[in-house]
């Protein structure tokens, strides 16, 4: 093979490769715009979609399932996480997620409580959700919910979802309390 047909070879095998990366450097910053004032309604990773409403919907059935089993027990407290993210909710719906994501944790390290040998301030809230059921002090519907909760955190956090509206953050906060109440009263 001549060097002239070696060049024509590498031009042609690295061509597509270069378009791409050309493309992606100059129309980055208009992508990046365009999806974040029209973000996806789904997050994609290989074989795995997920979709906000899907994400809701399991997330419900389990909290609707830990709310039953909790009915017995004595539903008022001081303090509802709803009751003290709504304005939240209404002017800033990202920081009331956020918000009553970091109640829940705080609420599961409570509930866990300190742990021989696990240093708890390093653990997420499926983690420490985990730990806490391997412990007996919360129920796998519990540990479902908050992998549901988990799940969609982070897709308004990392922008992967639809647009986070008042409505979105209602349904994450109302899921986020029913769970954080079933914890405090069982614990």
């Amino acid at each position: 093979m001549s060097t002239i047909e070696f060049v024509i070879r590498l031009v042609d095998a690295l061509a597509w490769p270069v378009v791409v990366l050309v493309a992606v450097v100059l129309l980055r910053r208009p992508v990046s715009e365009l999806l974040t004032r029209h973000p996806p309604a789904s997050l994609r990773a290989g074989p795995l979609e997920l979709t906000w409403s899907h994400v809701v919907a399991e997330t419900s059935q389990q909290a609707a399932k830990v709310e039953r089993t909790s009915a017995e027990l004595d539903s008022t407290r001081p303090g509802r996480v709803a009751e003290e993210l709504a304005p939240a909710v209404e002017k800033a719906p990202l920081t009331a997620i956020r918000e009553a994501y970091a109640t829940l944790e705080r609420t599961l390290r409570e509930v866990v409580g300190p742990v021989e040998g696990v240093d708890t301030y390093r653990l997420g809230p499926v983690s420490l959700a985990k730990l806490g059921a391997s412990r007996g002090v919360i129920d796998q519907e519990i540990v479902r919910t908050v992998e549901g909760l988990m799940i969609m955190h982070n897709m308004a956090i990392h922008n992967r979802g639809p647009a986070i509206t008042p409505d979105r953050a209602r349904e994450y906060v109302s899921l986020a309390d029913i769970t954080i109440s079933a914890l405090t009263q069982r614990a």
